[in-house]
Order: C-alpha cells, then sequence, then structure tokens
C-alpha cells in the first residue's frame, strides 16, 4: 500500500512538474501569436494602401531596367574596377534604388498612407493627434525627397563622368575614333528609368519579409501548440494515474496546482480549432455551491464534506444541523463539482465518495442523500 501511496505520489509530481511545462510553453505561445497577429494586421493595411498600385509591374519593369543597365555599363566598370566590376554595379544599384525609394514617400500618396498607420499604430506615439502625426510625415517625407533629388542628380553626373571617362580613354588608346556619342549616353537613361521605375520595389521587399515572418510565426505557433496539446493530454495521464494508485484529490495537504487545472479545463472545455481562446490564460472566479445534506429518510446531516471540481479545484466545509452548506469554490467558469466526500470529520478515512454532475453558482441548490 504504502508503495502505491509513494507511486502516486510520483506520478502526481510528474503531471505538476509537466503542467509547469505546458504553462511556460503558453506563455511562448501566446507572445507568438500576438506578433502574428501584428504583422498580420500589419500586412494587410500595407495591402490595403498598395491595392490599386502598379506595384508588381513597376518592380518587374525596375528589374528589367536594371539588368539591361548592368549589361550596357559593364564596360564602363570595368573601366574603373577591371578585377570586380560587379561591385561599382552593386553600390550604384542599391544607391539608385534607396533614392527611388526616398523619392517615393513624397510622390505617392500610399506611402503616407502606410506612414502613417505605422506611426498611429506605435504606442510611443500613442498622444499625437492624427493632425501631429501628419505634421511629422510631411516633414520626413520632405526631407527625404530633397535627399532622393540632389542623390539623383549627383548619381546621374557620376555615372555621367564616368561614361565620359571610358570614351576619353578609348580614344586615347586607339580603340575607338568618335568622342561621346548617343549610345554612349543610354547608361544614363537607364539609371533615370531605374530610379523611376524602382519607386516600389524597397515596399516590396518590405512586404515580402513580413510574409516571410508570418510564415515563420506560423510554423513555430503550429509546434508550440501541438507540444502544448501533447503535454495537456499527458498531465491529465499521469494525474488520472495518481489517482489510480491511491492519490486522494480531497484530502491532500497542499492544494492542486493551478497548472494541472488549467490542464483540465484546456483538455475539457477549449478547441485547437480557436487558438486565441485555447492558449488564453483562463482566470478564476469564486463561486458559490448550496448542499443539502439528509439520509435516505429525508432526516438532516451535520457532516465534513470535501468537493472536488471536474477542473480539480476544492473546497471543504461542514453542513450545519438543518444538513445545510454553503461553500465557495474558486475556480473557472463552466466547471462543475464531480466529486463529494462526506465524513465525520476532515481526516475521515472512511469518507463515503459520490460521484456526480452538480452545477455551482447561486442558482443551484444540489440535495445529497446518503445512507
Amino acid at each position: 500500500m504504502n508503495q502505491e501511496l509513494t507511486q502516486a505520489k510520483t506520478y502526481y509530481n510528474q503531471a505538476d512538474e509537466l503542467a509547469g511545462k505546458t504553462t511556460k510553453m503558453v506563455a511562448d505561445a501566446q507572445e507568438t501569436l500576438s506578433s502574428l497577429k501584428k504583422i498580420k494586421e500589419r500586412l494587410e493595411i500595407w495591402k490595403k494602401n498598395l491595392a490599386n498600385a502598379p506595384i508588381t509591374l513597376m518592380s518587374i519593369l525596375f528589374l528589367i531596367v536594371a539588368v539591361v543597365e548592368f549589361v550596357i555599363s559593364m564596360e564602363i566598370y570595368r573601366v574603373i574596377i577591371p578585377w570586380a566590376p560587379w561591385a561599382i554595379a552593386a553600390v550604384f544599384f542599391l544607391a539608385g534604388l534607396q533614392l527611388s525609394h526616398w523619392l517615393a514617400e513624397k510622390l505617392i500618396k500610399a506611402m503616407q498612407d502606410i506612414k502613417f498607420s505605422e506611426y498611429r499604430n506605435n504606442p510611443q506615439y500613442a498622444t499625437l493627434t492624427d493632425e501631429e502625426i501628419w505634421g511629422r510625415i510631411h516633414k520626413e517625407v520632405n526631407k527625404h525627397f530633397w535627399w532622393g533629388l540632389i542623390g539623383t542628380i549627383l548619381l546621374l553626373a557620376i555615372i555621367s563622368a564616368l561614361a565620359y571617362w571610358r570614351v576619353k580613354l578609348e580614344i586615347e588608346g586607339g580603340i575607338r575614333d568618335v568622342g561621346f556619342g548617343i549610345y554612349d549616353a543610354i547608361p544614363i537613361v537607364l539609371y533615370i528609368f531605374e530610379i523611376f521605375f524602382g519607386m516600389y520595389f524597397i515596399t516590396l521587399l518590405q512586404m515580402w519579409n513580413m510574409k516571410l515572418k508570418i510564415k515563420k510565426f506560423e510554423k513555430k505557433l503550429n509546434h508550440l501548440v501541438e507540444q502544448i496539446n501533447n503535454l495537456t493530454s499527458d498531465v491529465i495521464h499521469y494525474f488520472n494515474k495518481a489517482i489510480e494508485k491511491g492519490f486522494n484529490v480531497a484530502t491532500i495537504p497542499d492544494s492542486i496546482s493551478d497548472e494541472i487545472q488549467t490542464a483540465f479545463y484546456r483538455e475539457a472545455h477549449l478547441s485547437l480549432d480557436d487558438l486565441e481562446r485555447y492558449l488564453e490564460t483562463p482566470q478564476k472566479k469564486d463561486f458559490v455551491i448550496k448542499l443539502k445534506l439528509e439520509d435516505t429518510s429525508g432526516n438532516p446531516l451535520a457532516k465534513h464534506i470535501h468537493m472536488v471540481t471536474h477542473y480539480k479545484a476544492r473546497t471543504s466545509g461542514t453542513t450545519d444541523r438543518n444538513g445545510f452548506g454553503k461553500f465557495i469554490i474558486h475556480t473557472f467558469e463552466e466547471d462543475y463539482v464531480q466529486t463529494i466526500f462526506v465524513g465525520n470529520s476532515a481526516n475521515d478515512q472512511n469518507m463515503i465518495k459520490i460521484e456526480g454532475v452538480y452545477p455551482i453558482g447561486n442558482d443551484h441548490e444540489h440535495v445529497i442523500r446518503i445512507d
């Protein structure tokens, strides 16, 4: 018997340990779900603002122009760095992309609307009015516009100078006889188109990045939920094994942990189809249960009572000489008393065990009859 009770305690401790581990995983899953919701909401706002924008078309044209420009300008880049002409191309490509984005912030209203939503949803700016936010946005986009405009002029000037330098070197080297012509100006024209068509490209990359983050969060969340679900089942399994081995849920000195009670709540009440509700941390409240205890002849009984709910919350007390008892149970919504132990004292070793479904709340009063 002592060996079984030792096993019972071991099973209970296993259940409690796994329940604590589950609680930590739930916290991680809640944080992941919150991040997932925020980035989904953010992406939807971006999509809504850019719904009528030719973002895909212009981005495709931008890539086409960038490739053509790279091929045509390669001879210019080889003059500067013969061993790594691609490095110059990469620098010009990235510079043009950033300049294009700065110009777009001023020229495309949807970009400003996106900025407004970003500011408005940032807790740091919660005290600002819409007018104050728009004032900040206009100041920011105007500054970026001038940076973009001046930077574009400088970039085109540098590319023009390099093109003229290449022509000069080719003439001096006897490679060509004629000076700077229309063909030599093609890279300059292509950069102008590249900056124009690239106005949506950084925004498109940002949206792709959000989509990748969404997939990452979804994968992590699904993995966590699967683990939580398995651990919850294990908690209940080990707890029930403890009961089978003689663990007395009514008279154990320490209260059953909130984590174990939450496992029973989650298993019985929640569905994986509603992840937000499945992962929420349920809050306990005080509920009342009223009992009248009498024998089979209807005579009232003054006895000590232990009660255990379906979610393993407990309460105890004594009925009065009229057999009435009013008990407070601190538990979750929709819980009910599942097991009642009746004895002559709190430590009675021969308590009568009664199983059933006894709803809790002021609207319920239960008559319990025993031999």
